[in-house]
């Protein structure tokens, strides 16, 4: 319920972490991790429901079943970035990371998203 006089803005920004309040250096770094995180989930379930044992994936990752569980589970606060890109990397996937001078009539921002594939 909003006070007397307060407008409520149902639009959010289109960055989930910023709307939560999140400074904007903190929102692009978890977009950035979020969506890596949600790729590496794919890429493990794509795995698993091919029939390998959650075990088996661990031992291969050199990990334990129980991190695959949180992988599996959504349990992202658990993983550093650097941890999720290194078994991205391990699962042979490519992480693309592209950085450009932001144009001066807006302040810099994090894109995320699928990039073409590029030769080599």
């Amino acid at each position: 319920m909003s006070k007397k006089g307060e407008q409520l803005n149902p639009v959010g920004s289109g960055n989930f972490f910023l709307d939560m309040g999140h400074s904007p250096e903190e929102a692009a770094l978890l977009s950035l991790k979020s969506y890596l995180f949600m790729q590496l989930q794919d890429a493990v379930g794509v795995i698993i429901k091919g029939g390998k044992t959650q075990r088996q994936l661990a031992k291969e990752l050199k990990t334990t079943q129980p991190i695959l569980s949180n992988i599996l589970n959504g349990k992202m606060s658990s993983f550093t970035l650097d941890r999720i890109v290194g078994l991205l990397l391990q699962l042979k996937r490519d992480v693309h990371v592209f950085a450009a001078i932001a144009p001066a009539r807006r302040r810099a921002k994090v894109f995320i998203g699928k990039s073409e594939r590029r030769a080599g």
